[in-house]
């Protein structure tokens, strides 16, 4: 008896054995590259890991600051990541080069990650030649105002919501604020500012769009010195020059300035709930950016994309992963951390922000929201042009320069930059 006891014993010990030995052989690998920010991806591949015994993904962050050359010098030796994030700048580009695989088989067939799954603005910027290449990880619209609530309410300022919800949220409401609430020194020195415009392409080309500013002519032509384009800059400058209630060249700290009540109101995305908890108990609210000076509203879209190795060996894995980051537990694990709209439309109510007036601005927005103009983005290096070149408009914010010139040089500038599919 305790021979066939012995015997079902090693029988059972073997059979545990083939069947893990079974289920090793039976596991793909495949790697997800990203930059190391404060996105919780590593609990996400945690999770994802846990939930998938059949798929492991090895997690690999690189620095911020040396994502994109780090990510080409693995693409250059053949060892290019099976999953990868994309600066939006760099999709089209990436695409042209071959380093992203196409993605419509995929979206035509699953039905749960498809075209109707993520919000419609994103696609064009994902799309090189009528293929797609990239699916947004998440959307933010920076046209949202943040406002410093304490600061509105003891100037006896009306409320921006307040303002936006009668139709009142104009343009000339918003610069009004900004004086009001910016106050310069006895000896000219500055105390605070009404108006924070951080110094990025997201913002500053939500204010200058919402006041009239293109990229391109009627004819789809590069136009970046036209008279309209003119006139939004030249209406900046005001803010910035004239009327001294709006930073839009130096960087500031945010929260300390919030704090002390030395800002007003900064024009941002939903990424800038990060400030709420540090500097209580002074609370901020949002609004969409207001009606432009033609009527107009505009909120630049920052939509980096999740991609796919167009050489990977396991096509499905990585498709399985990217489902799970975009729209499945993944996603839902970030959007409840993190200010960002998920691009998954579906996930929108899970980020609570400061509460439903945020959900409220960032759902509205999205009703005038456009992603990175792909006359810039199909120009590599044509963005920078517009705000950190040699001719910067900064000079025009500092008042330091006319805009025409500047406008003109950058047109020349970038016009002589090839399209990425001419080269």
């Amino acid at each position: 008896m305790k021979a066939r006891t012995g015997l079902l014993t090693l029988l059972l010990i073997l059979a545990s054995l083939l069947a893990v030995a079974s289920s090793a052989l039976a596991q793909v690998t495949i790697t997800f590259a990203t930059r190391d920010v404060r996105e919780p991806y590593a609990d996400i591949v945690a999770a994802f890991n846990a939930s998938h015994p059949d798929i492991h993904v090895e997690f690999l962050p690189i620095f911020s600051d040396e994502y994109v050359t780090q990510l080409l010098t693995m693409f250059a030796g053949g060892a290019g990541p099976d999953v990868f994030f994309v600066y939006e700048a760099d999709i089209l580009a990436w695409a042209h080069q071959g380093l992203l695989a196409k993605l419509d088989e995929f979206l035509e067939k699953d039905p749960e990650l498809n075209f109707d799954a993520i919000y419609e603005p994103t696609w064009s910027a994902m799309t090189l030649n009528g293929s797609v290449y990239g699916i947004s990880e998440y959307v933010n619209p920076n046209g949202l105002v943040w406002f410093n609530k304490t600061m509105f309410e003891e100037a006896g300022l009306e409320s921006p919501i307040s303002l936006d919800r009668r139709g009142a949220w104009t343009m000339e409401a918003m610069r009004d604020d900004a004086r009001k609430l910016s106050r310069i020194a006895g000896d000219g020195g500055r105390e605070s500012w009404g108006l924070y415009i951080p110094n990025w392409w997201g913002p500053i080309y939500s204010f200058l769009m919402t006041n009239g500013f293109t990229f391109s002519d009627a004819a789809n032509n590069l136009s970046l010195n036209s008279e309209a384009n003119l006139r939004a800059v030249e209406y900046l400058r005001q803010w910035t020059v004239e009327d001294r209630s709006t930073n839009a060249y130096q960087g500031i700290d945010e929260p300390v300035y919030l704090r002390e009540k030395r800002l007003g109101m900064a024009i941002a995305g939903g990424w800038y709930t990060w400030v709420i908890d540090l500097i209580a108990p002074i609370e901020v609210d949002v609004v969409p950016m207001p009606v432009g000076i033609d009527g107009g509203r505009v909120a630049m879209i920052s939509n980096p994309a999740i991609a796919m190795n167009p050489n990977t060996r396991h096509k499905e894995a990585a498709w399985t992963f990217m489902k799970y980051i975009l729209v499945g537990e993944g996603a839902e694990i970030r959007a409840r951390r993190e200010g960002d709209l998920p691009s998954a439309k579906h996930l929108a109510t899970l980020v609570e922000g400061s509460g439903p007036t945020w959900q409220e601005a960032m759902a509205r927005s999205m009703e005038w929201a456009v992603p990175m103009p792909s006359e810039l983005v199909l120009r590599p290096g044509s963005m920078e042009l517009m705000l950190y070149g040699d001719q910067s408009l900064e000079a025009v914010w500092r008042g330091d320069a006319d805009a025409k010139p500047i406008l003109d040089e950058i047109q020349r500038l970038a016009s002589a930059i090839p399209l990425i599919t001419e080269q």
